[in-house]
């Protein structure tokens, strides 16, 4: 027996009449792409919605970060300007108690007079 008549009569052999364990192995090897295919397809109709909601959340997530950060610069301004407010506040109530504090000076001096 050469090479290629073992092999032609390898293929013409009777699949009935192949051995289970045999018929088994050829049967996993067409099976197994098909499986691999199949899960993979599975795993993608799962794991797609579950990355597109992922996503979403993240941009989400990035445009409160930016509402923040917004928000952080709008108290901040806010403050300066509440500060700003109550300096000036400050300075003319003590220019307006200066002011009464002269007019009584004056009254009074001239009370005495």
């Amino acid at each position: 027996h050469n090479d290629s008549n073992s092999r032609s009569h390898l293929e013409a052999m009777d699949h009935s009449r192949m051995p289970v364990a045999l018929k088994r192995a050829l049967e996993r090897e067409r099976l197994l792409p098909l499986l691999h295919g199949y899960l993979r397809q599975k795993v993608d109709e799962r794991v797609q919605p579950v990355v597109a909601q992922a996503k979403l959340l993240k941009q989400q997530l990035t445009q409160a970060r930016v509402v923040e950060t917004q928000l952080r610069q709008d108290v901040e301004k806010a403050g300066k300007d509440l500060q700003a407010f109550t300096e000036a506040l400050d300075r003319q109530v003590v220019h307006g108690e200066l002011r009464l504090l002269k007019t009584q000076k004056r009254e009074e001096w001239w009370r005495q007079r």
